[in-house]
């Protein structure tokens, strides 16, 4: 699984290169703010090592919002 990581990226590139969709790293100041949001959230609910129904519903919720 992590020899793969290596290779995916530069062939979903190639894949949108090849579909004309630019694949670049050039963040938006919203993608950054959700990313690190998104990564605050995930620690917070993990840190336990427990979950249950109302942290669940916390991370569709999350994922809700930034999705529209």
């Amino acid at each position: 699984m992590f020899a793969m990581k290596d290779k995916l990226i530069p062939f979903c590139v190639v894949v949108g290169w090849i579909m004309g969709q630019p694949m670049d790293l050039n963040f938006q100041l919203f993608e950054t703010a959700t990313l690190f949001i998104t990564v605050l959230v995930v620690a917070f609910m993990l840190q336990e090592g427990t979950s249950n129904y109302f942290k669940g519903l916390m991370l569709i919720r999350t994922l809700i919002s930034f999705h529209q």
